[in-house]
């Protein structure tokens, strides 16, 4: 079995902003057995026939593989430090403060836009 990782988001108003401003597809699994689809529905934001399923606050909106490369950060986005809320910036190979050089930052603009990064879970495949 090879273990992987795929992305989500539990708020609907963030998956909803990805989508519009960054293009990123989501899908819904339901959990009331009362609402007769597939196991899940690709999730269109502006289709307003589904709005009480974008409003369910303990719907997880898994995010399409096919987008996954778009929470790399590029260069020029900018981060901050979940340990210190130091503000840092993207040089293409490491997050920067200065001279200081992370590995890892919370992406929050990109392209001068806000920028939500997603939740992980593991999956088993």
């Amino acid at each position: 079995m090879e273990n992987n990782k795929r992305y989500y988001y539990d708020c609907p108003i963030k998956a909803s902003y990805m989508s519009q401003y960054f293009g990123i597809k989501t899908y819904i699994k339901f959990r009331n057995p009362s609402i007769i689809y597939d196991k899940y529905i690709i999730e269109d934001w502006n289709d307003w026939n589904h709005r009480e399923l974008r409003l369910d606050k303990k719907c997880e909106y898994f995010i399409l593989p096919e987008y996954n490369y778009i929470f790399e950060p590029k260069k020029h986005d900018l981060g901050l430090r979940a340990d210190t809320a130091d503000s840092l910036y993207y040089d293409g190979f490491y997050w920067c403060i200065g001279n200081k050089e992370f590995k890892n930052a919370t992406i929050i603009m990109r392209d001068q836009e806000q920028f939500f990064m997603p939740k992980r879970k593991r999956k088993i495949t």
